[in-house]
């Protein structure tokens, strides 16, 4: 890692105010780093399901049913 007028030299400032320490940090790590978070399961899978239930809206019901079965059993990989 680098410091002082090293990190200054490399990570330039755009925006209107001073980048924090943290923020340089981050941005030293270069652009093939991604920040992530955990992911919450639940909240995951109702997102998923709200919206194929969005895009089901037009379809007719054979559709749906396959639709639905194909979705219920990707879900269950997916968790198991």
């Amino acid at each position: 890692m680098l410091t002082g007028a090293n990190r200054e030299f490399r990570t330039v400032d755009l925006t209107t105010r001073k980048l924090t320490e943290q923020e340089k940090g981050v941005l030293e790590l270069g652009l093939n780093f991604i920040p992530t978070t955990d992911i919450d399961p639940t909240k995951y899978v109702a997102r998923v399901i709200a919206g194929v239930e969005l895009g089901l809206y037009k379809k007719d019901v054979i559709q749906k049913k396959q639709i639905v079965s194909e979705m219920r059993n990707t879900i269950g990989r997916s968790l198991n």
